[in-house]
């Protein structure tokens, strides 16, 4: 074999491996705005200590049980995840590894407050909310970023949805302002109606919200 063939070879190699780590996997860190250090990281590396002011396209809840301590470092998936948008139907997936509970989540002894494994009040399995998000200033060729809520959010952001509501009005029709609470000492997030937005731009939004719901409903995967 020349080296020019074995150059060929490894490069083939490699291009195997790529495509299958991008198939099997979920939703592109690239894409997710981080909020480590109390401080939001968006996409393309540019930091911000908040507020930011976004459009929520769509949002669903998902459910993540870890038979070992998380570990942030690592990008293994959980061994037992519900994905939904009813939080009284969410139900572990059948592509779970290993499957917790036959039945609702919200029946699960590892979804009990006092469930958690270290001996605290809270719950062995953890309940987040993602958001996917556009800019404020977007158009047809923004891209999408994935916001995870921990569950420490959730009372702010169940808030911000039901004042929505009882104005006829859906996250998406607004710009929401995210922040950090800085009046608590675990750190957590406020969210708050800023404006709505034009009706034209609207219409911009339109397209976006397939996209979203399908990186939003990506199940957890390990890359090979």
């Amino acid at each position: 074999m020349t080296k020019s063939t074995e150059l060929t070879s490894v490069q083939d190699a490699i291009s195997k491996r790529i495509a299958n780590v991008a198939s099997t996997t979920d939703a592109p860190s690239s894409k997710r705005i981080s909020t480590k250090g109390g401080v939001f990281t968006l996409p393309g590396g540019e930091t911000n200590k908040g507020p930011i002011h976004s459009v929520v396209v769509d949002f669903i809840r998902q459910n993540n049980f870890y038979k070992a301590a998380y570990n942030p470092n690592e990008s293994a998936p959980p061994e037992c995840y519900a994905i939904g948008r009813n939080i009284n139907e969410l139900k572990p997936s059948p592509n779970c590894s290993e499957p917790q509970f036959d039945g609702l989540c919200k029946d699960c002894p590892n979804n009990q407050f006092g469930s958690d494994r270290n001996g605290g009040k809270g719950k062995a399995c953890t309940n987040n909310l993602n958001l996917a998000l556009l800019p404020e200033e977007f158009d047809a060729d923004s891209d999408i970023m994935l916001l995870r809520i921990a569950p420490t959010a959730l009372t702010s952001w169940n808030k911000h949805v039901r004042t929505l509501a009882n104005k006829n009005l859906d996250p998406v029709q607004v710009i929401t302002a995210i922040e950090f609470n800085t009046a608590v000492s675990y750190p957590t997030l406020l969210f708050k109606a800023d404006k709505p937005i034009a009706a034209t731009m609207l219409e911009t939004v339109g397209p976006h919200m397939q996209l979203a719901a399908e990186m939003l409903e990506s199940e957890p995967k390990a890359a090979s």
